[in-house]
């Protein structure tokens, strides 16, 4: 049984869609698969204020059964020590954000791609 014209085009658009689809598809897995990576950083900031926010629970619960504050300066320390983790790794996340737009603002305004390579001439 042969198809029609019509029906073989049909069943051409079909397929190209699907070859189409299949491409989006491997591309964003390749995506996916590199965005799962975490900065080392990150994982540093986030231990320190998971601990750090362990501390002062422990301090607030220690000063609540004994009913004494001499558990405050740790807690006072510890919540400085939060504020100082949190400064440091936005300080960070800012510079490389700000690196990483000026890259990018030189390579447009060289006209290249982000594929390209910039090499300075020699000589």
């Amino acid at each position: 049984m042969r198809l029609s014209d019509k029906r073989f085009a049909k069943r051409v658009v079909k397929l190209r869609r699907k070859i189409k689809t299949r491409e989006q598809r491997r591309q964003l897995r390749e995506l996916m698969r590199g965005s799962h990576h975490i900065e080392t950083s990150k994982l540093i900031a986030i231990y320190l204020l998971v601990l750090l926010n362990v501390i002062v629970v422990y301090a607030m619960v220690i000063m609540w059964v004994t009913a004494d504050l001499t558990a405050l300066p740790v807690m006072i320390s510890d919540l400085a020590a939060q504020v100082l983790v949190y400064a440091v790794y936005c300080a960070k996340a800012f510079k490389g954000k700000q690196s990483e737009e000026n890259l990018r603002f030189e390579r447009d305004k060289l006209g290249l791609n982000e594929d390209d390579d910039p090499v300075e001439p020699q000589g």
